[in-house]
């Protein structure tokens, strides 16, 4: 009987605890908010909300962009366990409510300043308003203002101490939608900054978003991480990490220092095409800074494709001038839904990260059409989320294959072990000469585990170039060949490999004002009836001749597979010797992109022709393996996989342990010739 009423009163706990999580809720991730006001609540969504829910889809209704379709995994409950219903409220697609406003002129009293003027606005009635344009003020024009707002035309309240407006049809930049926090004003007042600029007339009408259902919803603003890429000459490249993958990002805004800026922008992200991950541009813009009378007018944002990866890439092309100084970038969201619910005062708390449940359904839909415009705000709370569960992978990740025989392989290179997770692993010169020389298209390139069997990955393509460091030294060409032009200078050219793919030679100099002719050839060695020749690869003329600029560099496409010394001839002229300061050779990037078991060390192998491309499960869930942040782990230097695998069966000995076993065996030795003397004796 005892048992029976221990069994009854589990069960009745364990219900009630699932009807308190939302029935059937795996959440990994729970964070509190605080509610101050009884009633009607308004909590807005954030970027710790959107990482780790079900993700939104950015749809785009004419000029707006709104998220839908996300945060179905969301469930709130009160401080005591209780399911509290909510409603996500989405923003309108209607087109805003704008009111025009009667322009009015400022006071003497309210511009005491002789180096100030401005005008104020009278919309007639009280309203909630949250943005003015300017349009209707006369171009051109760049200045510094102050904006305020009143109820009454007495009181007034500072929405933005300093702000920034411009108009430039010629070079087509415009801001003139000022926006701020909402509020209920009748009047507003633009007070212009004339320190350094003239003063422009006050336009004829002004007009002012109302707030209503149909207003734009909340637009989230984040900052990211960037980090700086190896980049070609002439080019930037940025390494930009999203809080998360498949956020609704629309745009992302660039702070860039220096002055006057012009220059061509894109944003790209990893795709998949075919059976292989390569970059696929989302975005682009024209980056433009316009610096008149100590102020900038700048178009700084580029708008992109929602992305789905946790990471982008952003080129810049730098043309003749210096690398872009990026200072910052900022994730503009799409507008955001907000949750609305009511509750005591006190503290709920909100839990989500299940990618399989479905949208609750709340008997408070019955009430979404009664929900008011303003409710009572209620805030998250400042620790970030807390995580409750592990990560639902979904679909098991297949991180072993078949077994391989290695055979013929003629090089590897060591995978150091570490924690279990997605991994890359970038692939150098050495891999791209030695893989595939046939194809080029890496089928002989293997992952396989100690015990010999494969490891599936994912081929990917990256659109930053391998930049590969080389030298090269003063060399005559052989007497047999005569070089172009007349007095020279030749240099031997050091390339790492004789086979590289879609190899170029870069060089670069600090000379300022010179013009040479500069030629790439190798030296083609004597056959029968045929003396030593120099075959050209490409020839250029190099110059440059403005003192207060670097130089351009100078590019050169190597050849497939050189056979022979390579030289660079420079014909000088009457000149002194052209400084070359610095060689590089660029190449296509390439990573592989694998799941890696805990603590396991993996070898990549290469170097075996005619063997068929490797066929994997993997590529049939590549989609799963897209939308995640994967580590990249630098493999071990090349060898040749004969000498590991001979390596690897005779493990030398440690000199402890051999002299150790040595002096044991001598003490052994000792003992027994002592034991036979005495039996003699």
């Amino acid at each position: 009987m005892t048992r029976n009423l221990f069994t009854l009163v589990a069960v009745t706990a364990a219900t009630a605890t699932l009807l308190a999580q939302g029935s059937a809720g795996r959440f990994q991730r729970e964070r509190s908010a605080e509610v101050t006001t009884p009633g009607q609540q308004r909590l807005d969504i954030d970027v710790a909300l959107l990482d780790g829910s079900q993700p939104f889809t950015v749809m785009s209704p004419g000029e707006r962009f709104i998220a839908a379709g996300g945060l179905n995994d969301l469930r709130l409950f009160s401080a005591n366990g209780q399911e509290i219903p909510y409603l996500l409220v989405p923003p309108s697609p209607d087109v805003p409510l704008l009111v025009s406003g009667r322009v009015l002129p400022i006071t003497a009293t309210d511009t005491p300043n002789e180096k100030a003027s401005g005008f104020e606005v009278d919309f007639e009635t009280l309203g909630t308003i949250d943005a003015i344009e300017l349009d209707r003020v006369r171009a051109p024009f760049l200045k510094r203002f102050r904006l305020e707002a009143s109820g009454d035309r007495s009181r007034w309240t500072e929405l933005m101490a300093e702000g920034t407006a411009f108009s430039l049809p010629a070079e087509q930049l415009a801001h003139t939608r000022i926006e701020f926090a909402p509020g209920g004003y009748r009047y507003v007042r633009v007070t212009w900054d004339d320190t350094n600029s003239a003063r422009v007339a006050a336009p004829d009408v002004v007009t002012a978003r109302r707030v209503t259902p149909s207003s734009s919803g909340p637009i989230v603003r984040a900052p990211i991480t960037i980090a700086q890429r190896p980049s070609e000459p002439g080019r930037s490249r940025f390494r930009l990490t999203l809080p998360a993958a498949r956020l609704p990002i629309v745009a992302l805004e660039l702070t860039v220092g220096g002055g006057h800026l012009s220059r061509d922008a894109a944003v790209l992200e990893a795709s998949l095409v075919g059976e292989q991950a390569q970059p696929q541009i989302i975005g682009n813009a024209r980056l433009v800074r316009v610096v008149r009378d100590g102020l900038n007018a700048d178009a700084l944002r580029i708008p992109i494709r929602q992305p789905r990866e946790p990471q982008l890439d952003l080129v810049v092309d730098n043309g003749d001038n210096p690398a872009l100084l990026l200072e910052g970038v900022t994730a503009v969201f799409a507008e955001l839904p907000w949750i609305y619910f009511e509750s005591a005062p006190g503290p709920i708390v909100a839990r989500f990260g299940d990618p399989r449940l479905a949208a609750p359904r709340y008997d408070l839909e019955a009430a979404r059409d009664t929900i008011p415009t303003t409710p009572a705000r209620a805030a998250w709370r400042a620790e970030p989320p807390r995580i409750v569960a592990p990560e639902s992978e979904g679909l098991p990740m297949p991180d072993v294959g078949s077994a391989l025989a290695t055979e013929g392989f003629e090089y590897v290179r060591e995978i150091p072990a570490g924690p279990a997770g997605l991994i890359t692993v970038p692939l150098d010169a050495a891999v791209m000469a030695h893989s595939g020389i046939r194809s080029r298209r890496f089928t002989d390139l293997r992952v396989i585990d100690r015990s010999g069997l494969q490891v599936p990955y994912l081929l990917e393509k990256r659109d930053e170039p391998l930049i590969v460091e080389t030298t090269m030294e003063r060399r005559d060409l052989p007497s047999t060949v005569q070089a172009p032009g007349g007095r020279v200078t030749s240099y031997a050219v050091r390339v790492p490999h004789q086979a590289l793919p879609n190899a170029r030679l870069v060089l670069s100099t600090q000379a300022r004002v010179f013009r040479r002719s500069v030629t790439l050839g190798r030296v083609a060695p004597a056959a029968e009836r045929r003396p030593a020749r120099l075959v050209a690869h490409g020839n250029v003329t190099w110059v440059h001749a403005d003192e207060t600029t670097a130089a351009p560099t100078v590019t050169f496409p190597l050849p497939e597979s050189i056979e022979g010394d390579l030289f660079l001839i420079v014909e000088e002229g009457d000149n002194q010797p052209l400084p070359i300061d610095k060689v590089t050779i660029l190449l296509p990037s390439y990573a592989v992109r694998l799941f890696r078991r805990p603590d396991l060390p993996l070898r990549l192998i290469y170097g075996k022709d005619r063997v068929p491309s490797p066929r994997y499960d993997l590529q049939l869930l590549a989609p799963q393996l897209m939308g995640r942040l994967a580590e990249e782990v630098v493999p071990g230097p090349e060898s040749r996989f004969a000498e590991s695998e001979a390596g690897s069966a005779i493990e030398p000995v440690p000199p402890v342990v051999f002299w150790a076993v040595l002096a044991l065996a001598v003490l052994v030795l000792l003992t027994m010739i002592v034991k036979l003397m005495r039996r003699e004796a």
